[in-house]
Protein backbone atom coordinates (compact mmCIF):
# COMPACT_ATOMS: atom_id res chain seq x y z
CA UNK A 1 0.00 0.00 0.00
CA UNK A 2 3.10 2.37 0.93
CA UNK A 3 6.35 2.51 -0.38
CA UNK A 4 8.17 4.47 2.41
CA UNK A 5 5.86 4.09 5.43
CA UNK A 6 5.27 0.87 7.07
CA UNK A 7 1.33 1.07 8.51
CA UNK A 8 0.14 -1.57 11.83
CA UNK A 9 -3.20 -1.32 13.60
CA UNK A 10 -2.69 -2.22 17.20
CA UNK A 11 -6.64 -2.34 18.44
CA UNK A 12 -7.78 1.21 18.00
CA UNK A 13 -4.00 2.29 17.61
CA UNK A 14 -2.83 2.89 14.20
CA UNK A 15 1.00 3.17 13.80
CA UNK A 16 2.83 4.71 11.07
CA UNK A 17 6.88 4.51 10.81
CA UNK A 18 8.56 6.44 8.38
CA UNK A 19 10.36 3.11 5.99
CA UNK A 20 13.63 4.18 4.58
CA UNK A 21 16.11 3.41 7.05
CA UNK A 22 18.81 2.71 4.64
CA UNK A 23 18.03 6.58 4.35
CA UNK A 24 18.07 7.01 7.96
CA UNK A 25 14.47 7.81 6.84
CA UNK A 26 15.15 10.71 4.77
CA UNK A 27 12.64 13.03 3.63
CA UNK A 28 10.63 12.65 0.30
CA UNK A 29 8.63 13.61 -2.07
CA UNK A 30 6.79 10.28 -1.99
CA UNK A 31 7.07 10.22 2.33
CA UNK A 32 5.24 13.32 1.81
CA UNK A 33 2.20 12.11 -0.49
CA UNK A 34 2.12 8.72 1.84
CA UNK A 35 1.66 10.49 5.43
CA UNK A 36 -0.62 12.75 4.08
CA UNK A 37 -2.61 9.88 2.12
CA UNK A 38 -1.95 7.75 5.82
CA UNK A 39 -3.80 10.37 7.80
CA UNK A 40 -6.66 10.20 5.32
CA UNK A 41 -7.30 6.93 5.84
CA UNK A 42 -7.21 7.31 10.22
CA UNK A 43 -9.76 10.10 10.01
CA UNK A 44 -12.19 8.47 8.22
CA UNK A 45 -11.49 5.09 9.76
CA UNK A 46 -13.90 4.66 12.64
CA UNK A 47 -11.72 1.54 14.03
CA UNK A 48 -9.11 3.44 14.74
CA UNK A 49 -8.98 6.15 17.08
CA UNK A 50 -5.32 7.58 17.78
CA UNK A 51 -2.61 7.50 15.75
CA UNK A 52 1.56 6.64 16.69
CA UNK A 53 4.18 7.80 14.46
CA UNK A 54 7.44 6.49 14.17
CA UNK A 55 10.39 5.46 12.12
CA UNK A 56 11.86 2.28 10.90
CA UNK A 57 15.80 2.08 12.30
CA UNK A 58 18.17 3.93 14.00
CA UNK A 59 16.99 7.73 12.86
CA UNK A 60 13.17 9.03 13.06
CA UNK A 61 14.20 11.24 10.26
CA UNK A 62 17.16 12.78 8.89
CA UNK A 63 15.75 15.59 6.88
CA UNK A 64 15.01 15.89 3.72
CA UNK A 65 16.96 13.84 1.17
CA UNK A 66 19.65 15.77 -0.47
CA UNK A 67 19.75 13.55 -3.66
CA UNK A 68 19.76 16.83 -5.34
CA UNK A 69 22.95 17.95 -4.19
CA UNK A 70 23.48 21.91 -3.90
CA UNK A 71 19.54 22.09 -5.64
CA UNK A 72 17.68 20.09 -3.34
CA UNK A 73 16.07 23.17 -2.34
CA UNK A 74 16.03 24.90 -5.47
CA UNK A 75 12.20 24.16 -6.25
CA UNK A 76 12.40 26.71 -9.62
CA UNK A 77 14.59 24.07 -11.38
CA UNK A 78 13.08 21.68 -12.94
CA UNK A 79 12.61 18.01 -12.57
CA UNK A 80 13.45 19.13 -8.67
CA UNK A 81 12.41 15.77 -6.79
CA UNK A 82 11.29 17.99 -3.87
CA UNK A 83 9.32 20.20 -5.30
CA UNK A 84 5.15 19.99 -5.37
CA UNK A 85 3.47 22.11 -8.77
CA UNK A 86 2.46 24.95 -6.64
CA UNK A 87 6.47 25.22 -4.95
CA UNK A 88 4.67 24.75 -1.37
CA UNK A 89 6.77 23.53 1.18
CA UNK A 90 6.40 19.91 1.35
CA UNK A 91 7.08 19.71 5.18
CA UNK A 92 4.76 22.81 5.32
CA UNK A 93 1.76 20.07 3.84
CA UNK A 94 2.76 17.26 6.54
CA UNK A 95 2.36 19.46 9.28
CA UNK A 96 -0.80 21.07 8.20
CA UNK A 97 -2.42 17.59 7.45
CA UNK A 98 -1.48 16.45 10.90
CA UNK A 99 -2.58 19.56 12.79
CA UNK A 100 -5.77 18.89 11.06
CA UNK A 101 -6.16 15.11 11.84
CA UNK A 102 -9.49 14.17 13.94
CA UNK A 103 -7.94 11.73 15.94
CA UNK A 104 -5.01 12.19 18.51
CA UNK A 105 -1.54 12.01 17.34
CA UNK A 106 1.38 11.09 19.88
CA UNK A 107 4.99 10.98 17.81
CA UNK A 108 7.30 8.06 19.43
CA UNK A 109 10.69 9.39 18.42
CA UNK A 110 12.88 6.60 18.11
CA UNK A 111 15.85 8.82 17.25
CA UNK A 112 17.43 11.45 15.36
CA UNK A 113 14.94 14.03 14.09
CA UNK A 114 16.80 16.62 12.44
CA UNK A 115 14.72 19.96 9.83
CA UNK A 116 12.03 18.21 8.50
CA UNK A 117 11.88 15.69 10.64
CA UNK A 118 12.16 17.73 13.69
CA UNK A 119 9.61 20.10 12.50
CA UNK A 120 6.93 17.44 11.13
CA UNK A 121 6.91 16.35 14.85
CA UNK A 122 5.34 19.88 15.94
CA UNK A 123 1.92 19.58 15.48
CA UNK A 124 1.56 15.91 17.03
CA UNK A 125 -0.48 16.27 20.56
CA UNK A 126 2.32 14.35 22.60
CA UNK A 127 5.84 13.52 21.94
CA UNK A 128 7.82 10.77 23.80
CA UNK A 129 11.69 10.25 22.58
CA UNK A 130 14.29 7.47 22.82
CA UNK A 131 17.48 7.85 24.91
CA UNK A 132 19.09 7.98 21.32
CA UNK A 133 16.87 11.19 19.51
CA UNK A 134 18.74 14.11 18.96
CA UNK A 135 17.11 17.07 17.92
CA UNK A 136 18.05 19.88 15.60
CA UNK A 137 16.20 22.93 13.65
CA UNK A 138 19.44 23.36 11.24
CA UNK A 139 17.81 25.42 8.62
CA UNK A 140 19.90 28.45 9.66
CA UNK A 141 22.94 25.89 8.83
CA UNK A 142 21.86 25.85 5.24
CA UNK A 143 20.58 29.02 4.26
CA UNK A 144 16.94 28.26 4.63
CA UNK A 145 14.01 29.91 6.89
CA UNK A 146 12.62 27.02 9.50
CA UNK A 147 9.70 25.72 7.41
CA UNK A 148 6.45 23.05 8.33
CA UNK A 149 4.50 26.47 9.42
CA UNK A 150 7.21 25.39 12.57
CA UNK A 151 7.63 29.44 13.12
CA UNK A 152 3.67 29.20 14.14
CA UNK A 153 4.20 25.70 16.32
CA UNK A 154 7.60 25.51 17.65
CA UNK A 155 7.38 29.35 20.09
CA UNK A 156 3.70 27.84 21.24
CA UNK A 157 5.50 25.09 22.43
CA UNK A 158 8.27 25.89 23.78
CA UNK A 159 8.50 29.91 24.19
CA UNK A 160 9.79 32.46 21.72
CA UNK A 161 13.19 32.67 23.82
CA UNK A 162 13.74 28.74 23.46
CA UNK A 163 12.54 28.58 19.68
CA UNK A 164 14.76 31.37 18.60
CA UNK A 165 17.87 30.18 20.56
CA UNK A 166 17.30 26.54 18.76
CA UNK A 167 16.63 28.06 14.85
CA UNK A 168 19.15 31.06 15.65
CA UNK A 169 22.20 27.99 16.27
CA UNK A 170 20.45 25.12 14.35
CA UNK A 171 22.52 23.04 16.75
CA UNK A 172 21.66 19.25 16.65
CA UNK A 173 20.75 18.89 20.98
CA UNK A 174 19.82 15.56 22.97
CA UNK A 175 16.48 14.63 23.83
CA UNK A 176 17.27 15.40 27.64
CA UNK A 177 17.61 19.31 26.09
CA UNK A 178 14.37 18.30 24.25
CA UNK A 179 12.62 17.72 27.45
CA UNK A 180 13.56 20.59 29.43
CA UNK A 181 12.96 23.03 26.80
CA UNK A 182 9.29 21.35 26.78
CA UNK A 183 9.55 19.58 23.34
CA UNK A 184 8.93 16.65 24.10
CA UNK A 185 7.33 14.62 27.21
CA UNK A 186 9.71 12.39 28.34
CA UNK A 187 12.24 9.89 27.69
CA UNK A 188 12.44 6.24 26.85
CA UNK A 189 15.32 3.55 26.61
CA UNK A 190 14.73 2.03 22.23
CA UNK A 191 12.77 -1.49 23.73
CA UNK A 192 10.16 0.90 25.85
CA UNK A 193 9.27 3.69 23.47
CA UNK A 194 6.63 2.09 21.71
CA UNK A 195 4.99 0.87 24.17
CA UNK A 196 4.72 3.63 26.43
CA UNK A 197 3.06 5.23 23.10
CA UNK A 198 0.24 2.96 22.70
CA UNK A 199 -0.74 3.09 26.60
CA UNK A 200 -1.05 6.67 26.66
CA UNK A 201 -3.26 6.17 23.35
CA UNK A 202 -4.80 3.40 25.29
CA UNK A 203 -5.49 5.58 28.63
CA UNK A 204 -6.90 8.37 25.75
CA UNK A 205 -9.28 5.58 23.58
CA UNK A 206 -10.17 3.70 26.14
CA UNK A 207 -12.06 6.19 28.55
CA UNK A 208 -13.58 8.64 26.15
CA UNK A 209 -15.97 9.65 23.74
CA UNK A 210 -14.29 9.93 19.88
CA UNK A 211 -16.15 13.18 19.40
CA UNK A 212 -15.29 14.57 22.55
CA UNK A 213 -11.83 14.20 21.93
CA UNK A 214 -11.71 15.14 18.26
CA UNK A 215 -13.60 18.40 19.42
CA UNK A 216 -11.07 18.49 21.76
CA UNK A 217 -7.93 18.50 19.85
CA UNK A 218 -9.22 21.56 17.58
CA UNK A 219 -10.53 23.51 20.00
CA UNK A 220 -7.24 23.86 21.70
CA UNK A 221 -4.77 23.89 18.98
CA UNK A 222 -7.07 26.67 17.11
CA UNK A 223 -7.25 28.37 20.34
CA UNK A 224 -3.56 28.81 20.47
CA UNK A 225 -4.15 31.61 17.83
CA UNK A 226 -7.19 33.04 19.33
CA UNK A 227 -7.17 37.10 20.14
CA UNK A 228 -9.44 36.59 23.34
CA UNK A 229 -10.47 34.05 25.70
CA UNK A 230 -14.41 35.28 24.09
CA UNK A 231 -13.58 33.37 20.88
CA UNK A 232 -13.14 30.19 23.12
CA UNK A 233 -16.07 30.19 25.14
CA UNK A 234 -18.54 30.70 21.94
CA UNK A 235 -17.32 27.42 20.75
CA UNK A 236 -17.05 25.80 24.19
CA UNK A 237 -21.01 27.15 24.28
CA UNK A 238 -21.82 26.12 20.93
CA UNK A 239 -20.89 22.42 21.66
CA UNK A 240 -21.60 22.22 25.24
CA UNK A 241 -24.91 22.80 23.84
CA UNK A 242 -24.82 20.58 20.77
CA UNK A 243 -23.42 17.62 22.05
CA UNK A 244 -25.43 17.66 25.16
CA UNK A 245 -28.56 16.54 23.46
CA UNK A 246 -26.66 13.60 22.17
CA UNK A 247 -26.08 10.00 22.61
CA UNK A 248 -22.59 10.16 23.81
CA UNK A 249 -23.30 12.90 26.78
CA UNK A 250 -26.26 10.71 28.08
CA UNK A 251 -23.97 7.30 27.61
CA UNK A 252 -20.81 9.54 29.87
CA UNK A 253 -23.66 10.37 32.76
CA UNK A 254 -25.03 7.07 32.80
CA UNK A 255 -21.99 4.79 32.73
CA UNK A 256 -20.32 6.86 35.80
CA UNK A 257 -23.61 7.11 37.82
CA UNK A 258 -23.84 3.22 36.88
CA UNK A 259 -20.14 2.83 37.67
CA UNK A 260 -19.04 0.87 34.65
CA UNK A 261 -16.71 1.83 31.50
CA UNK A 262 -18.45 3.91 29.17
CA UNK A 263 -19.27 2.54 25.51
CA UNK A 264 -19.70 6.01 23.40
CA UNK A 265 -21.86 5.31 20.19
CA UNK A 266 -21.12 8.42 18.04
CA UNK A 267 -18.69 7.96 15.40
CA UNK A 268 -16.35 10.22 13.86
CA UNK A 269 -16.92 9.82 10.27
CA UNK A 270 -21.09 10.60 10.65
CA UNK A 271 -21.62 12.29 13.68
CA UNK A 272 -19.91 15.74 14.44
CA UNK A 273 -21.91 18.53 15.79
CA UNK A 274 -23.62 20.69 12.89
CA UNK A 275 -21.04 23.56 13.53
CA UNK A 276 -17.62 21.46 13.06
CA UNK A 277 -15.56 22.66 11.75
CA UNK A 278 -15.98 26.48 12.47
CA UNK A 279 -12.90 28.03 11.32
CA UNK A 280 -12.08 29.96 8.41
CA UNK A 281 -9.70 27.31 6.90
CA UNK A 282 -13.33 25.66 5.70
CA UNK A 283 -13.55 28.54 3.49
CA UNK A 284 -16.93 27.00 1.96
CA UNK A 285 -18.07 27.97 5.44
CA UNK A 286 -18.24 31.56 3.93
CA UNK A 287 -21.07 31.08 1.18
CA UNK A 288 -24.69 30.32 1.35
CA UNK A 289 -25.06 26.24 1.40
CA UNK A 290 -27.03 26.83 -2.00
CA UNK A 291 -24.34 28.48 -3.45
CA UNK A 292 -21.46 25.49 -2.29
CA UNK A 293 -19.67 23.34 -4.83
CA UNK A 294 -20.65 25.43 -7.58
CA UNK A 295 -17.39 27.65 -7.56
CA UNK A 296 -13.75 27.07 -6.42
CA UNK A 297 -11.68 29.30 -3.72
CA UNK A 298 -10.34 31.02 -5.93
CA UNK A 299 -13.00 32.36 -7.96
CA UNK A 300 -14.77 32.93 -4.71
CA UNK A 301 -12.65 35.22 -3.28
CA UNK A 302 -12.11 37.19 -6.33
CA UNK A 303 -13.28 40.61 -6.58
CA UNK A 304 -14.23 40.21 -10.16
CA UNK A 305 -16.24 37.14 -9.68
CA UNK A 306 -18.18 38.70 -6.42
CA UNK A 307 -18.87 41.80 -9.18
CA UNK A 308 -20.10 39.43 -12.11
CA UNK A 309 -21.96 37.61 -9.18
CA UNK A 310 -24.03 40.41 -8.59
CA UNK A 311 -24.52 41.62 -11.83
CA UNK A 312 -26.28 38.35 -12.41
CA UNK A 313 -28.64 38.72 -9.96
CA UNK A 314 -29.83 42.06 -10.71
CA UNK A 315 -30.27 40.60 -14.40
CA UNK A 316 -32.29 38.21 -12.47
CA UNK A 317 -34.31 40.27 -10.43
CA UNK A 318 -35.33 42.26 -13.38
CA UNK A 319 -36.23 39.58 -15.20
CA UNK A 320 -38.24 37.34 -12.89
CA UNK A 321 -40.27 37.05 -9.99
CA UNK A 322 -37.12 37.50 -7.61
CA UNK A 323 -38.56 37.98 -4.55
CA UNK A 324 -38.62 34.36 -3.51
CA UNK A 325 -34.79 34.93 -4.12
CA UNK A 326 -34.08 37.61 -1.54
CA UNK A 327 -33.55 35.74 1.55
CA UNK A 328 -30.59 34.01 -0.36
CA UNK A 329 -29.19 37.17 -1.73
CA UNK A 330 -29.05 38.74 1.97
CA UNK A 331 -27.67 35.76 3.07
CA UNK A 332 -25.34 36.06 0.27
CA UNK A 333 -23.89 39.60 0.64
CA UNK A 334 -23.74 39.22 5.01
CA UNK A 335 -21.58 36.13 4.34
CA UNK A 336 -19.34 37.87 1.86
CA UNK A 337 -19.42 41.23 4.52
CA UNK A 338 -18.66 39.04 7.73
CA UNK A 339 -15.93 36.67 5.59
CA UNK A 340 -14.05 39.49 3.62
CA UNK A 341 -14.49 41.95 6.71
CA UNK A 342 -16.69 44.09 4.15
CA UNK A 343 -19.33 46.55 4.24
CA UNK A 344 -21.75 45.91 0.73
CA UNK A 345 -23.82 48.94 1.55
CA UNK A 346 -20.87 51.07 2.27
CA UNK A 347 -19.47 50.19 -1.14
CA UNK A 348 -22.61 49.71 -2.94
CA UNK A 349 -24.53 52.85 -1.56
CA UNK A 350 -27.29 52.71 -4.69
CA UNK A 351 -27.85 49.36 -3.78
CA UNK A 352 -28.46 49.35 0.02
CA UNK A 353 -32.42 49.26 -0.65
CA UNK A 354 -31.62 45.44 -1.79
CA UNK A 355 -30.92 44.64 2.23
CA UNK A 356 -34.00 46.32 3.05
CA UNK A 357 -36.98 44.09 4.15
CA UNK A 358 -39.18 45.21 1.23
CA UNK A 359 -36.50 46.12 -1.36
CA UNK A 360 -37.51 48.08 -4.79
CA UNK A 361 -36.71 46.67 -7.89
CA UNK A 362 -33.06 48.39 -9.10
CA UNK A 363 -31.95 48.60 -12.57
CA UNK A 364 -28.55 47.22 -13.78
CA UNK A 365 -27.55 51.26 -14.97
CA UNK A 366 -27.50 51.97 -11.17
CA UNK A 367 -25.41 49.18 -10.28
CA UNK A 368 -23.03 50.56 -13.71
Amino acid sequence: MYKELLTSQHGDTFVISLNRPEKLNAFTKTMQDEIIKAFDYTDKTDEIKSVVITGEGRAYCAGADLVDGPNTFNYAEEGNRLSNDDHSDGGGLVALRIFRSKKPVIGAINGDAVGVGATMTLPMDIRLASEDAKFGFVFARRGLVPEAASSWFLPRLVGISKALEWTYSGKVFSALEAKQGGLIRSIHSPDELLEEARSIANEIIHNTSSISVSLTRQMLWKMLGADHPMEAHKVDSRFIYELGRGDDAKEGVNSFLEKRSPNFPNKVSKDMPEHYPWWEENWELGIPSWYRGKVTKDDFMSASHGIERMRGMVNFMNSEDWSRRMPQFREYIRLIDKTRNLDFCKTFPEMAVLMDDEPSIISIDQFN
